[in-house]
């Protein structure tokens, strides 16, 4: 598993005072969570709680609260749901609210391997029909969530940037990998160390980009090259080969610590 040891080392890369931003929960909170949940947490998410659970400093997912605070008061509510397959790991500060939860295997709590999605809130009656009509992915990892936000600001957008995003026209199975082996062999690029199977980030001096592609969704593709020619190039070419159409995507909320 990937330590949140090595993500916050992987942040202070790009910003130093990042690690002194963050705030770790208390093992006396964690151990509360895991009363009221009924047992050991995942553990990506403890080691989360352990670094940042307190505070994510400039770290923005979607407006939502992931302070450990939020989840206690959540999980000490008569009406909390039962942790099975997902666990509720903080709340939307957003309205309609799509709160985040942590999609682990019921046969392995430990997996590292969970996804982040986000569902509204609903009862026991309800949740079947709640996950299946609304549920979304958020990420598919916690130490990919917490990454990619950096590595966005840093590496994608930035001042005097005009990254691209490559949508593909539907969602095809597979298209990730075969994206990865182009940038292997046309770039030389290969994913960072906080990519998963749904989210890869790919940089080198002059290229970063990021793809994702969640189960039946279009493979999408975040690209910038310093020279805007060659960025233009490789973003048609890639477009035709994965059958995608070229846009201006949406610049990340500005970092404030």
């Amino acid at each position: 598993m990937i330590s949140f040891d090595e993500v916050i080392a992987y942040i202070a890369d790009y910003d130093p005072w990042f690690p002194r931003s963050i705030e770790a929960a208390s093992a006396g909170e964690i151990a509360e969570l895991e009363a009221l949940t009924g047992g050991e947490l995942p553990e990506a998410y403890h080691d989360f709680l352990a670094v940042m659970g307190r505070h994510t400093a400039w770290i923005d997912v979607q407006r939502l609260d992931f302070r450990i605070g939020t989840v206690l008061d959540y999980y000490r509510r008569d009406d909390a749901l039962p942790v099975n397959e997902f666990l509720r790991i903080g709340s939307d500060t957003k309205d309609p609210s799509f709160n985040p939860h942590l999609q682990h295997s019921q046969h392995s709590l430990a997996a590292s391997n969970a996804k982040v999605v986000v569902f509204p809130g609903c009862t026991p009656a309800t949740f079947a029909d709640i996950t299946a009509r609304y549920l979304n992915y958020v990420a598919g990892s916690l130490q990919e969530m917490v990454c990619r936000p950096a590595f966005r600001i840093f590496e994608i957008f930035g001042p005097e940037r005009q990254p691209v995003m490559i949508r593909a026209d539907v969602g095809i199975a597979g298209q990730i990998d075969q994206l990865e082996a182009m940038l292997l062999a046309e770039y030389g690029l290969e994913p960072v160390f906080w990519s998963n199977g749904q989210v890869r980030g790919y940089a080198s001096p002059d290229i970063a980009l990021e793809a994702m592609q969640f189960v039946a969704r279009p493979l999408e593709i975040l690209l910038r090259v310093t020279d805007q020619v060659k960025q233009g190039s490789i973003a048609r070419s890639l477009a035709a080969r994965l059958n995608a159409r070229i846009s201006t995507p949406s610049p990340p909320l500005v970092l404030q610590r």
